[in-house]
């Protein structure tokens, strides 16, 4: 080994150690811990801040109504408190991934953009989650908070400000109220006229012709299968009548096959087949492919033709199903040139009842069904109309009527799809027409015969109500737990819903009124779009007063302003008295929830309206607004009480705040402008904000005229004497800017720049040893800095 290539791995080998020896000492980057996290609202933006004890990676994740913010090498601080569930938010969760942290955010709705930035001094992760859509726009400045209610506008309001029905009459709610129901049952087709085909009595195809005239398709099959050596012509008739029983006994495919494989039909033939087709395809549930079918085939069928109003009634029938109730209307409209016989008259009443009623013209199809209810056709055969007609006259409380038309549907129902629900309707609507004993008997036969369905749910809950209207006040109370267990076993939404919402106001009836807040808080939460929420919002409403009370008369402040907290917007909308806002008011202050309070504040605002008490809630309202970033609300606060009070107490601060939210939406016209304003207040903050203002823009006559303004009031803070003495430089009154400068000399934030100055003017006056010794002190002590540096250049150009 040469001597070169010795050292060569002498030196490779220390590099190496000497660089691993340098990784062991250098300190490994601590991890970042989240300190704390806030929120800001705004009409159209919500704004959440993460304080980091330092910067760090992150991503941000956005899922319908989920927001992942995922920090890389972070921790949370052990006494970091999360988000409470609010009008915005409904659940705030720190996750643990490895090394990385989760803020996990589950909104109210689904935002409409999620944006995030890192900004320092402090460290912190600014998350912008913006909303659209009605519920981002606030009718009036003074509602601009999320949370508050608006009293004039916007569906929120509307709600609280109707009444209800069972307001006074809460017992009146078990007897009237029921959740609508939908029963499916199939629409039956109008079966096709009989099959003509074989008139010849020596045919041997007159027994197949006997069977389908005495109904025995079954056996017309069987005995049409087994004919053997017929002719073209007695081979097409034998296939058309087979297709036809086979559409009747429901065969649909088997049918449909022997008509698709006819040929060589006569003109009348082709009719009954591509009728018969029609009538297959919307049998099988294939309405539109029947409708098609009709349009292409039978369009211009005459209508003195024996089928053309068999044919009209099939279309319409394949439009209903279809869901085009408008188009069956118009196919089962009087038309003189179309003469429906007889026996398709009351299948043409019924079908063209369906079509009033799909259309919602609800008075005119309930007065076609109850024409119809003494016709057997409708509850016998048309079982989807019978139960139509039915529903309707529930819905529009003719009990009577709808007790008729279930009734023969009951019978005809046992075990077929929907029977539990029609035997259900049947008893109730008989209840409701006054025959209690055979309601409440059917009631319980139904929950008896078909246990675990709707029905029978539904019959439980409406035997229910009936013992709770004849409850004592005593007994209600216990009646609670069984509209909560059909609640938990029904499978129904709507069902569900109901019997929640009797289960709570059974509560309210038994003056259980913290578990009944308690359940409609969930209640409002799991069922927001409920047709109860107005009910559930009065009682809400109702019992928040009593239940916060309670809290606070126990000194439990905490409980009351979680309570508060969770339902404020009913509880500001409700207009209690002034002395239990204040004492709320100190409740959240006692507990140091200062920005939360301001919610109280904005109510206390708008109740004190024309009040001399409203000019004491300007300054903190238009304060919490600018801590909630809410710049533009805070301003228009802020001009309102300039306005109406240039002279009041807190008019310089309100002047400085508006100054400070003009300049944070970038306002600086009207900045300007205020600040040109001969009635702006002249109070040390307001000129101290202007000639905070002047100096930026360089306007040191400006600077010079606020500052002066303030020196007669107050004095002037070390800054404020720097900006004045260096203006004074700066318009050439050096004796006054070096009587500042020569004040601030020792100062430990502007020495430098006040020794700079002052041995520039000593120098301008002939000064030059006093000058001399002010940049040598300058340079002793500040070499560094940017006057330091200046300092010495001017020395050295001074000993030249």
């Amino acid at each position: 080994m040469t001597p070169l290539l010795t050292w060569k791995k002498i030196i490779g080998v220390g590099l190496f150690l000497l660089l691993f020896f340098l990784s062991l000492a250098l300190p490994a980057k601590a991890a970042t811990t989240v300190t704390g996290i806030q929120k800001q609202e705004d009409p159209s933006r919500t704004r959440v801040t993460i304080m980091m004890s330092q910067q760090t990676d992150f991503s941000v994740d956005s899922s319908g109504q989920r927001i992942d913010l995922l920090l890389q090498d972070a921790t949370s601080d052990s006494t970091l408190r999360t988000l409470p569930e609010d009008g915005t938010v409904v659940r705030m969760t720190l996750i643990r991934r490895h090394n990385d942290l989760v803020v996990s955010l589950l909104m109210r709705r689904t935002p409409h953009r999620v944006s995030a930035e890192t900004l320092e001094n402090p460290a912190r992760i600014v998350m912008d989650i913006e909303w659209v859509g009605n519920d981002a726009v606030r009718p009036g400045i003074a509602f601009s908070i999320t949370d508050v209610p608006p009293r004039r506008g916007g569906p929120a309001a509307l709600r609280l400000q109707q009444k209800s029905p069972w307001d006074d009459n809460w017992l009146g709610f078990f007897r009237d109220y029921r959740s609508d129901w939908n029963i499916r049952v199939h629409q039956r087709l109008t079966p096709p006229p009989l099959l003509d085909a074989i008139t010849d009595t020596d045919s041997a195809l007159l027994p197949l012709q006997q069977m389908a005239d005495e109904g025995m398709f079954l056996s017309l099959l069987q005995s049409g299968m087994a004919l053997q050596g017929l002719g073209d012509k007695e081979r097409r008739q034998r296939d058309l009548l087979m297709a036809d029983a086979y559409l009747r006994s429901g065969s649909y495919a088997a049918g449909l096959a022997r008509l698709g494989a006819l040929k060589g039909l006569t003109t009348d033939q082709q009719i009954r087949v591509d009728y018969l087709t029609a009538w297959g395809e919307a049998a099988r549930d294939n309405a539109i492919g029947a409708l098609l079918h009709l349009q292409i085939s039978l369009a211009t069928l005459a209508v003195d033709h024996p089928l053309a109003a068999s044919t009209r009634l099939l279309q319409a029938e394949a439009a209903l199903a279809a869901s085009q109730h408008q188009l069956a209307l118009e196919l089962l409209s009087d038309e003189e040139a179309l003469v429906w016989p007889d026996h398709l008259d009351t299948p043409r009443r019924i079908r063209r009842a369906d079509a009033l009623a799909g259309l919602g013209d609800r008075d005119l199809a309930l007065k076609a069904y109850r024409e119809l209810a003494d016709e057997s056709l409708l509850c016998e055969f048309y079982f989807s109309s019978c139960q139509r007609g039915a529903h309707l006259a529930f819905q529009r409380q003719d009990f009577e009527l709808s007790g008729r038309l279930y009734k023969p549907l009951a019978l005809a129902f046992s075990n077929e799809p929907g029977a539990d629900m029609i035997h259900y309707a049947a008893a109730a609507a008989v209840y409701q027409a006054g025959d209690p004993d055979w309601g409440w008997i059917g009631l319980e036969r139904t929950t008896q015969d078909y246990p675990l369905s709707e029905g029978g749910d539904r019959a439980a809950l409406r035997l229910l109500d009936i013992r709770v209207m004849n409850a004592q006040e005593a007994t209600i109370a216990s009646m609670a737990s069984e509209y909560e267990a059909i609640g938990q076993r029904s499978e129904l939404r709507n069902l569900r819903e109901e019997a929640f919402f009797k289960e709570i106001l059974v509560l309210f009836l038994a003056a259980e009124h913290q578990t009944s807040v308690s359940r409609l808080m969930t209640f409002r939460r799991d069922f927001a779009n409920s047709p109860l929420r107005r009910e559930a919002d009065i009682l809400l409403g109702r019992q928040l007063p009593i239940v916060v009370e309670q809290f606070l008369d126990q000194g439990d402040d905490l409980q009351a302003v979680v309570l508060v907290e969770q339902n404020r917007e009913l509880l500001l909308a409700s207009g209690y008295d002034r002395e239990f806002l204040h004492n709320l008011v100190r409740a959240f202050d006692r507990l140091g929830l200062y920005e939360r309070s301001s919610r109280v504040l904005l109510y206390l605002f708008d109740q004190s309206a024309g009040s001399a008490d409203q000019k004491e809630v300007f300054l903190p309202l238009a304060q919490s607004f600018m801590q909630r970033d809410q710049y533009l609300a805070a301003g228009d606060y802020a001009r309102q009480y300039l306005s109406q009070y240039p002279d009041g107490d807190d008019a310089g601060t309100l002047f400085v705040l508006l100054i400070d939210s003009l300049e944070r939406q970038g306002q600086d016209t009207e900045i300007r402008e205020w600040l040109q304003r001969r009635d702006r207040p002249d109070s040390p903050e307001a000129n101290l904000r202007a000639a905070a203002i002047h100096w930026q823009q360089d306007d040191f006559a400006e600077v010079v005229s606020s500052l002066e303004r303030v020196v007669v009031v107050q004095p002037l803070l070390a800054r404020e004497q720097t900006r004045l003495a260096e203006s004074y430089y700066r318009l050439g009154e050096v004796s006054a800017s070096l009587r500042l400068y020569q004040g601030l000399v020792d100062d430990a934030d502007f020495a430098s720049q006040s020794r700079y100055r002052s041995a520039q003017i000593l120098l301008q006056q002939g000064q030059r040893p006093e000058a001399l010794k002010q940049l040598q002190n300058l340079i002793r002590d500040d070499a560094n800095s940017a006057w330091g540096k200046l300092a010495r250049d001017l020395l050295i150009q001074l000993e030249r």
